[in-house]
């Protein structure tokens, strides 16, 4: 499936035959023309398919349109750069699919023994806001908990109280490809599950000190030097796209995952994708 927003507003929300470059660029290229578009700059997130230097889906579209410029995905990055540092601290090593360190398998197992044991604290304080984070999160019920989560490990840090949080009792995915998850993961082990182990504490100071900060206010301009504290690689990755100061004008592609989320609780109610899309495009291009 691949979903197509220009200027926020969703134009396509198709099922292609393969996920090779040239069926997205030849499928991309066509809407561009059936539609008119003069397209300047396009965003998308980091996979090969996407950003390969020779046969990728940008390369092939700019052979079509030579003004045409690529911009990186922040939201995307940021998961990048934390999937480099964390994996420093949780060096194990799987072929499978999900988040390859030891402790999310056992978190996710016990995710809702967890959570009941939390909320039945009564010893539990009002959470606290911080000017370098927003007050509220109301894109994704997976964004608001991280954020609850990065300010119960603040409280814990600078007063050594427990907040309150709103949790879900239902985990969330583990795949390794998923925004968020290894930060949800490592915060809620130690805040709510009482994992004491020290790369988790020290995954977890990272997070909450220096790439949450950057994650949630990276819609408006970012201060990228904020990210002070991180290994060489994460530093070439981020020398390689120029995010080295700040970035004024940040481009995102999370509204591609808010059409896919919203998609999927409409999905049983329509047996043709035809409709689906018609659906999409009228729902969320109303604003």
């Amino acid at each position: 499936m691949i979903a197509v927003l220009v200027d926020s507003k969703l134009i396509a929300f198709s099922e292609l035959p393969n996920k090779k470059a040239k069926t997205i660029s030849d499928f991309l290229l066509g809407l561009i023309e059936q539609n008119g578009l003069n397209i300047s700059k396009i965003c998308s997130d980091t996979e090969a398919t996407n950003t390969g230097n020779w046969t990728g889906v940008f390369v092939r579209m700019k052979q079509k349109i030579p003004e045409l410029t690529y911009e990186l995905c922040r939201l995307h990055l940021c998961d990048l750069i934390l999937k480099h540092e964390l994996n420093l601290l949780f060096p194990e090593s799987t072929s499978s699919p999900d988040i390859p360190y030891n402790f999310v398998a056992e978190v996710k197992k016990d995710w809702t023994r967890h959570v009941e044991n939390y909320q039945s604290r009564t010893d539990l304080n009002d959470i606290v806001n911080y000017d370098d984070l927003p007050k509220t999160e109301e894109r994704r019920d997976d964004y608001r908990l991280l954020l609850d989560l990065v300010k119960a490990k603040r409280m814990k840090l600078q007063t050594n109280l427990p907040a309150k949080i709103k949790l879900v009792q239902t985990p969330p995915p583990i795949c390794n490809s998923r925004w968020n998850s290894r930060a949800i993961y490592c915060l809620f082990a130690e805040i709510v599950g009482g994992y004491e182990d020290e790369a988790i504490l020290l995954a977890n100071e990272f997070i909450v000190n220096y790439w949450a900060p950057v994650w949630f206010n990276v819609h408006h301009s970012v201060d990228w030097s904020k990210l002070c504290e991180i290994s060489d690689k994460t530093k070439n990755i981020m020398k390689k796209h120029n995010l080295l100061l700040k970035d004024e004008n940040p481009f995102t592609n999370d509204g591609a995952e808010r059409v896919f989320a919203y998609a999927n609780l409409k999905i049983p109610r329509f047996r043709k994708l035809d409709y689906l899309e018609k659906d999409l495009i009228a729902c969320l291009n109303k604003k």
